[in-house]
């Protein structure tokens, strides 16, 4: 098993722009990524993994219209994503969760509430360890797209 200070080591940021239907519709396609977020969580349905815990990494993917950032070069024209980085972190290290389906649409409610900036989140949450699946896969994980209502 990984150290504690492993699981907490930076994940890597990219940001892109993509064109698709959505643009078609007038809706942002950038993307900002949050990639490969390691922490050591307590999730599970199993006593032991609530009490021992195990490490998980997940990625976000945030999309909203960068083209102000892009075109003024202005922080505060785009998503702070060591916020968005935070969220993922108090998730995963809070309170234990049964299901890693209800980590990722907690992590997807408060982005989407605390960034009225981002039109839509992406997040994929894999645990590393799992016992109920012994050395059988690396991992297992759940991704979860949720968009604001217009």
């Amino acid at each position: 098993m990984l150290p504690h200070a492993a699981l907490h080591a930076p994940c890597s940021v990219r940001s892109v722009a993509s064109s698709t239907s959505a643009a078609e519709a007038g809706l942002p396609t950038d993307k900002i990524h949050l990639l490969g977020a390691r922490f050591y969580g307590y999730h599970g349905a199993l006593p032991e993994e609530n009490v021992l815990g195990q490490p998980f990494e997940v990625d976000t993917t945030v999309t909203c219209d960068l083209r102000m950032a892009g075109q003024t070069d202005h922080l505060d024209a785009t998503v702070n994503y060591a916020k968005v980085h935070n969220i993922v972190k108090d998730i995963v290290t809070g309170p234990p969760r049964q299901l890693i389906e209800s980590v990722a649409e907690a992590i997807c409610a408060r982005v989407l509430e605390e960034h009225k900036m981002v039109h839509s989140v992406r997040v994929y949450v894999r645990k590393l360890n799992i016992p109920a699946v012994p050395a059988v896969v690396q991992s297992v994980g759940v991704e979860m797209e949720r968009s604001r209502t217009r």
